[in-house]
């Protein structure tokens, strides 16, 4: 054919449709490989640790018990996901729970909360190399940090577990990735997909709070260095960039106080609730502090321990930091700093004061931190015309590889340093800590009366199968979900209990004849369970049946003890 001739209309097609089908056969991107590698390792770790090792952890659990009653209670509502913890990870569970009717371990052992989990760990993985591929840092530093990230022990196993670290990680690091955009390309939109994320961060965990803080002011900081003009109008310029970034923060602050005002009479239920973090460690902390050194000069050498355990390179990758932050890279630094590391401090301060446990992972955002850390000195140097830089004398030459391959190898140690950390039964005492929630995986044939945090997998299906057996109606059993979460959701006949989502709860509670309520269902009135609702009402029940009920049957395993009474004998 020669060079002028037409292309027949059918060669044109074919070679159209050949062309679209290599478009769509295109090789998966590296950041997809990575991402999806990450993804199918979570997945495969919540099938070892939920339905091989039934190593349920009770907060994961009770977060998909809260989507649950949403739907399946014997009042169903949206308000029944509860207002003393965060909504997020309870919302985002529901859509997976009509898949129980195909495959009831889906709720039976919260397996929904690990697959939602692995979701966001692996979420939060993209965001590491994105950040990484903004900065433009080479493919082999990329990949090295965003693989040791990825496959931290840590993250793997807050990946698969069901709890709310993984979707935490996930809102905190897109938050700095487009905080971090913004301040490099000073474009609106960035600034608001960060607003939006700690948005999201805060209906997950409360102490976005402090990591909102924290973002607001290194808005007013980086707004305020790249303008010119007066302090004022500088000052000026930044409070209105904050403005843009924390609008969303604010509304959806108000707006859950508000919720939570309206329905249940109180605007922050986690603090003020008899299930709240104030009641829980009440009935906790003499035991902790055994142990913790907390409230003592110890408590110090307990906070070093877990975050060098976690990252031992910290310091230096934080003076890392701070050496490529006066080299330019304030864009990169400040905001992982600002987000990332007040939850550190938080977590330290929290610990510190007394207000919370001592829990190993309440320090895992020093983690993406290191990495984010070690991403801002492997990047090159920026383009200082377009990056708003600190006033400071130059620090010496500039940045070399020796200090990149410092970094990497100092996120590198943190992999088996942070495995013995978490495997160490010293600082991870039976309290909680990951080394007990890992005994069952470890330790197979260990009995289930020495892992009693897990006990509450088998009394839930041996109250559960007894239950249904009976044969029971609508609301027949009366039992407070806070605790009896594991029984509801082991039931086939979830219908058949009155819980504390119900909005006759407190009723039934005082009036159980009248509300024709059959059974009592009643923990050992110890440690948490000494918070349940019948155990408040009743003082005594567990043991004598209260004046109003006579012992029908026991469930016990690992030390947890229940009791079903029937009412009126």
């Amino acid at each position: 054919m020669s060079a002028g001739a037409a292309i027949p209309v059918g060669e044109r097609d074919r070679a159209a449709s050949s062309s679209s089908l290599a478009l769509t056969l295109r090789r998966p991107g590296e950041r997809f490989l990575v991402t999806s590698l990450a993804w199918v390792a979570y997945m495969a770790a919540a099938v070892l640790i939920v339905l091989v090792a039934h190593s349920i952890i009770g907060d994961a659990w009770s977060r998909v018990a809260n989507a649950y009653y949403v739907l399946y209670s014997r009042d169903p509502h949206l308000a029944a996901i509860g207002f003393v913890w965060n909504p997020l990870p309870s919302l985002a569970v529901i859509p997976l729970l009509p898949f129980k009717a195909v495959w009831p371990d889906m709720v039976a052992t919260g397996f929904a909360g690990s697959i939602f989990t692995a979701l966001c760990m692996a979420g939060a993985v993209w965001q590491v190399h994105g950040i990484a591929t903004d900065w433009q840092v080479r493919r082999s530093g990329r990949l090295l940090v965003t693989l040791l990230f990825a496959f931290n022990p840590m993250i793997v196993y807050y990946a698969a577990n069901g709890m709310s670290e993984a979707p935490f990680m996930l809102a905190l690091l897109a938050a700095v990735r487009y905080l971090s955009r913004w301040a490099t390309s000073h474009q609106v939109l960035p600034l608001s997909v960060a607003g939006l994320a700690m948005a999201a961060a805060y209906l997950i965990r409360y102490e976005a709070v402090v990591a909102a803080a924290g973002a607001v002011g290194v808005v007013i900081l980086l707004s305020a260095l790249r303008r010119s003009g007066g302090m004022r109008e500088r000052v000026g310029e930044g409070m209105a960039d904050a403005a843009v970034f924390a609008a969303p923060f604010i509304t959806v602050f108000i707006a859950w106080a508000v919720a939570s005002w309206l329905i249940v009479g109180d605007p922050f239920q986690q603090f003020t609730s008899i299930y709240g973090v104030v009641s829980q460690l009440t009935v906790a902390q003499s035991g902790v502090a055994q142990v913790t050194g907390q409230g003592t000069s110890g408590a110090y050498m307990w906070v070093v321990r877990q975050i060098l355990g976690l990252e031992p390179g910290i310091v230096l990758l934080g003076l890392f930091g701070l050496a490529v932050t006066f080299r330019g890279r304030l864009a990169l630094t400040m905001p992982a700093v600002a987000i990332l590391g007040a939850v550190v401090a938080f977590a330290i301060f929290g610990f510190l004061s007394g207000r919370t446990l001592g829990w190993l992972r309440y320090s895992i955002a020093v983690i993406p931190l290191a990495s984010v850390l070690a991403l801002a000195v492997l990047a090159p140097n920026p383009d200082r015309s377009a990056t708003p830089r600190l006033r400071f004398a130059r620090l010496g030459a500039a940045t070399g590889p020796a200090m990149g391959l410092a970094a990497v190898a100092l996120l590198a140690l943190a992999v088996p340093v942070g495995a013995m950390t978490m495997l160490d039964l010293h600082q991870n005492p039976d309290y909680g800590g990951e080394a007990f929630q890992l005994r069952p995986i470890l330790f197979p044939n260990e009995p289930i009366a020495r892992i009693s945090p897990f006990a509450q997998y088998e009394i839930g299906r041996q109250a559960a199968t007894y239950i249904d057996g009976l044969g029971l109606g609508n609301g027949q059993v009366l039992v407070d979900g806070a605790m009896g979460f594991p029984i509801i959701l082991e039931s086939r006949n979830p219908t058949q209990f009155i819980t504390t989502s119900d909005r006759d709860f407190q009723e039934a509670l005082l009036d159980p004849v009248s509300f024709k309520v059959k059974y009592l269902l009643v923990p050992e009135d110890v440690g948490y369970q000494s918070l349940d609702a019948i155990n408040r009402a009743y003082p005594g029940i567990y043991e004598t049946g209260g004046g109003v009920s006579q012992l029908v049957q026991q469930f016990s395993a690992g030390g947890n003890n229940w009791r079903l009474y029937l009412v009126g004998q």
